[in-house]
C-alpha cells in the first residue's frame, strides 16, 4: 500500500521540479565586504553565501557565512538563511533576509537590502543585518558564582551584532 503511494508522489515531485528548468538560473552566489559588530567592537569582515530560488524571483533559501578580522585574529559564523524579494523587476530587487548563524556572536539574524543587476550575469548587493545574541546564561554558575558582577546582574540579556555590507552577486 505504501509503495503505491510513494510512486505517484515521486513522479509528481519530478514533474514539478522539471518545469523549473524553464526559468532563468535559480542559484545566486554573492560575496560582500563591510563592517561587523561583536561585543561592542567594529570589525572589517567578508560575507559569502548563496541563495537558491524556491519560488523564482520571490522566495529563496540558502546559506551565508561571515569572517571578521581584528589584527591577526579572525572569527566567523555561518548558517541557513531565507530571503524574500519585494519586486519582480530583474534589475532592482529589494529583499528581506532572516535566519540563524552559529559561531562567534551566534544568534537569530534578520535584515534587508537591495540587489542591483545592470548586467545579465553580474550585479551589486548591499545589506544591513542584525544578529540578536543571547548573553549571560553561559557565564553564570560553575566557574563564575558571583553573577552579580556580570552585566545585567548575571541574568541573560541580548546584544545586537549589526553588519553593513556591500558586494557583488552572480546570476
Amino acid at each position: 500500500m505504501l509503495l503505491k503511494l510513494k510512486i505517484p508522489v515521486v513522479l509528481l515531485v519530478l514533474f514539478v521540479d522539471a518545469q523549473h528548468h524553464l526559468f532563468a538560473q535559480r542559484f545566486h552566489p554573492f560575496v560582500m565586504a563591510g563592517s561587523h559588530t561583536d561585543d561592542g567592537g567594529h570589525y572589517f569582515g567578508i560575507t559569502a553565501g548563496a541563495v537558491y530560488d524556491l519560488i523564482p524571483e520571490w522566495v529563496s533559501a540558502g546559506v551565508e557565512s561571515d569572517i571578521f578580522f581584528s589584527g591577526i585574529y579572525a572569527a566567523g559564523r555561518a548558517g541557513p538563511v531565507g530571503q524574500v524579494s519585494f519586486l519582480r523587476d530583474r534589475r532592482l530587487k529589494p529583499f528581506a533576509i532572516g535566519g540563524y548563524k552559529w559561531g562567534e556572536g551566534d544568534g537569530a539574524m534578520i535584515g534587508g537590502g537591495v540587489e542591483f543587476r545592470p548586467a545579465a550575469r553580474l550585479g551589486f548587493r548591499s545589506s544591513v543585518e542584525d544578529i540578536l545574541t543571547r548573553r549571560g546564561s553561559r557565564l553564570c554558575g560553575g566557574q563564575f558564582p558571583p553573577c552579580s558582577a556580570l552585566p545585567n546582574g548575571g541574568n541573560p540579556y541580548f546584544i545586537h551584532g549589526v553588519s553593513l555590507q556591500f558586494g557583488i552577486v552572480f546570476r
